[in-house]
């Protein structure tokens, strides 16, 4: 039985992780894999403990883009804007960061429509 973590709304607890060395970036289902499987909790520590210099953390937003990829929080994302009484939309692109007690993915009155993932900040 694997570790299941969600917040009071009932949203998936998940990080991914940057390696700052490696430059790549390691999943939640592989930092959870190998601390579950291994009995080895020590790279979850790792990852969870660093100070920015060795592991940057992205939180999942709880939102997936029209493709269905999750959104983690430092992902580049493009998106349609809608405006208030008027036929007009632009496409606009936007790095997602929590604001407040919010994600920034949705912030418009007026509406963002085919929000997709085009990337993040750290593979760039």
């Amino acid at each position: 039985m694997g570790l299941k973590f969600e917040n009071m709304e009932g949203t998936k607890i998940k990080f991914r992780a940057y390696s700052v060395r490696d430059k790549i970036i390691i999943d939640w289902s592989t930092i959870m894999q190998t601390a579950c499987n291994n009995s080895d909790i020590q790279l979850l520590y790792t990852i969870l403990s660093s100070n920015d210099e060795d592991f940057i953390i992205d939180r999942f937003t709880g939102i997936k883009d029209v493709e269905g990829k999750e959104i983690y929080e430092n992902d580049n994302i493009e998106f349609t804007q809608h405006y208030f009484n008027m036929d007009k939309t632009d496409v606009k692109t936007k790095t997602v960061k929590m604001n407040f007690d919010r994600w920034n993915v949705y912030e418009s009155n007026a509406g963002e429509s085919n929000v997709r993932v085009i990337g993040n900040i750290h593979l760039v």
